[in-house]
Formats: C-alpha cells, structure tokens, sequence
C-alpha cells in the first residue's frame, strides 16, 4: 500500500531520509520543519519502522540514525541501487555529518550525498558542494570520506581521474587515521613526481586532504582543520571559506 495515503508528511520523511542516504531523527525533524512535538515525530517514524519501509540503529552516544530499506526507497524518487548496506552504515554516517559541517561554511552555496550529485570524471564522489568565492567565482568540491586503507592500485587508478577536472573542480579527502593519509599523501606525491609524465596541474593543486579524529563525532567543524594543499599544511577554512 503507498504511503500517499497516509499523509504528505510520510512522503516528506522518506524524501527526505533518501536524499540524505543516512540521518539522525532529531536532524530530519529540522530538515523538513515538523510543526508538531517531537514525541508525536518519533512516532511517526516508529509507525514507519513497524511497516519496513525505514530501518534504524543507535550510534554516537545513544543518537538514533535512520535510512530506508528497499520497500522504503520504492516510495522515492531515489533508485534502488542507493539502498544502504550494513557494511557501509559507518561511513555514510560521517558523510552526511561531513556534507553538514561544509554547509556551514559560509562560502558553500550547497551539497549533496553520492547519487545525488553530478559524476566527477566518470566517477561518482562520496559527496559534492558548490561554492563562491569573494570575488564571486564559482568551484566545485568533491568530498571522499576514506575510513579504511585500499590497495595501492584502486588509489592510483582514481586519483589519476583528477587530472582531468577543470581548473575550478578540487577533491576533499577526509581521513580520521594518520596511516592511511600518509598512504594517500605518498600516492599524490608519487603520481605528480613521475619524470615521464607532465601535468598542466598537478594532483597536489587539485586534491586537499585533512586528517581529522573528531570526523567519527556528530558534530565536527571543518573550518580550523588542517589541510594538506600545495604541499603546505594549512587551513581548511582559509582555502574555501574566504
């Protein structure tokens, strides 16, 4: 049975967690203005539990996440393939926190989750922003969450996707481990510094990478982390938020 007979809220809630892939309660409650209590919008999404179209769990301090199942994402607009795997959960949970700390700098302009942005290059990045600069010039940021280390090759093979983006396209690497940024530091220094290869611009003007412990956390400010771009460490907000 459609949730459209129930109430255009209904519609609202799974629109809303499909878009996002993964999301707090009391954040969805913000992000769709519900003019009731919160005990009455926490029943609502129980009633939608109890008929399995959402599915959630508690992570960060008690805090309760939610994402759709298939019967949930067949009430969308979002395709199938964008269910959520139980594996994945970890990761998608600091991608839509990450999404959330860019969106309050005050240069992003806006954002989305994986299938709901544009493809960089043939690929799809975990999450993208468009932003402005001061002198109202337009950049594109895609964000990569990394949690785990890859093989050496899977790293190469999507890093050299980015010297082709144009001149206003940049990558965000987020990293919560020192070792596997370290990985990726070396890969982007050993990709630009091949002798038979020449670039307009190099990997080290394109990507950025911040090596953050508090990405794990709810709530994280990006604005004061450190970013390695250019070969310099520097900061994050000073980059993109002027």
């Amino acid at each position: 049975m459609s949730l459209l007979l129930f109430s255009d809220y209904y519609e609202d809630i799974l629109e809303t967690i499909a878009t996002w892939r993964i999301i707090d309660l009391k954040r969805l409650m913000i992000v769709i203005e519900y003019p009731y209590s919160y005990q009455a919008f926490a029943k609502r999404i129980k009633r939608l539990e109890e008929l399995g179209y959402i599915k959630s769990f508690f992570c960060q301090k008690f805090r309760k996440y939610l994402y759709l199942t298939s019967i949930g994402l067949n009430e969308t607009s979002i395709h199938l393939s964008n269910a959520i795997s139980d594996e994945n959960i970890r990761h998608d949970i600091v991608v839509s926190n990450a999404l959330q700390a860019l969106l309050k700098m005050k240069s992003i302009i806006k954002g989305g989750v994986n299938h709901a942005v544009k493809t960089f290059n043939n690929y799809k990045p975990d999450a993208w922003v468009l932003g402005k600069t001061l002198s109202d010039n337009n950049f594109e940021l895609a964000v990569e969450v990394e949690l785990t280390q890859k093989s050496q090759s899977r790293i190469e093979k999507k890093m050299e996707l980015f010297y082709d983006l144009p001149d206003n396209h940049y990558v965000l690497y987020l990293f919560q481990k020192p070792s596997i940024f370290e990985v990726y530091k070396k890969t982007l220094q050993f990709l630009d510094n091949r002798p038979y290869m020449k670039y307009e611009r190099p990997l080290s003007k394109i990507v950025m990478m911040v090596i953050d412990p508090t990405i794990k956390d709810y709530e994280f400010s990006l604005i004061d982390a450190n970013v390695f771009f250019n070969n310099e460490i520097k900061k994050l907000g000073d980059i993109i938020n002027v």
